[in-house]
């Protein structure tokens, strides 16, 4: 019971917090999208939702997440796979975007190469060490520092987002008001374009 309330309590702020991500992403005109580590496609579906009629792809590793998206957002196409060793060809994608994944990948450097290879384009946000919200609510996560995720990335352009991500715990106090209030420069946004 305490699991399923959890669970749902993070979904809803997921859901307030991905559109306010997706409204603040310039994400061009692509023919497809390919989502790397996307879970359920909480993100995606927002996404998919300002983008319309494009085909967009969900790739994560987690069959539990993937199942869930099926049955939730049957207009994306769930894949499970690996980001280190993904199952497309050179190029396949005009945008693929990869939001909080890479700090949960063993080689996050294989993971990056694999999104080079499958992008015509592409967007990947990390959440900033540094960040005081992040830092205190997420202590076992190893988030990358703004120098780590510039070198990792090597973006053409590195932006930030200012979206606070609390603990759980916290997350019910702040779904309540009718504006989340905003941590600066928490999210490290890196673009090939």
């Amino acid at each position: 019971m305490k699991k399923k309330l959890a669970g749902f309590v993070g979904n809803l702020f997921a859901k307030r917090q991905y559109k306010t991500i997706a409204d603040n992403l310039y994400l061009g005109n692509p023919k497809n999208i390919l989502d790397v580590g996307g879970s359920s496609g909480t993100l995606a579906k927002k996404i998919k939702k300002k983008l319309k009629n494009i085909p967009y792809f969900v790739l994560d590793i987690n069959q539990e997440a993937i199942n869930k998206g099926k049955k939730n957002n049957p207009d994306l196409k769930f894949i499970l796979g690996n980001a280190e060793k993904m199952p497309f060809k050179d190029k396949e994608f005009d945008l693929v975007i990869c939001k909080d994944a890479l700090h949960h990948c063993e080689n996050p450097e294989k993971a990056v190469k694999e999104i080079r290879r499958v992008a015509k384009e592409y967007i990947i946000i990390e959440a900033r060490r540094g960040d005081k919200w992040l830092d205190y609510y997420l202590p076992g996560h190893n988030h990358f520092t703004f120098s780590e995720f510039k070198e990792l990335v090597e973006p053409k352009e590195i932006y930030f987002l200012d979206v606070l991500w609390p603990r759980l715990r916290f997350m019910p106090l702040f779904l309540i008001l009718p504006i989340i209030p905003k941590s600066k420069d928490a999210f490290m946004v890196g673009t090939s374009y």
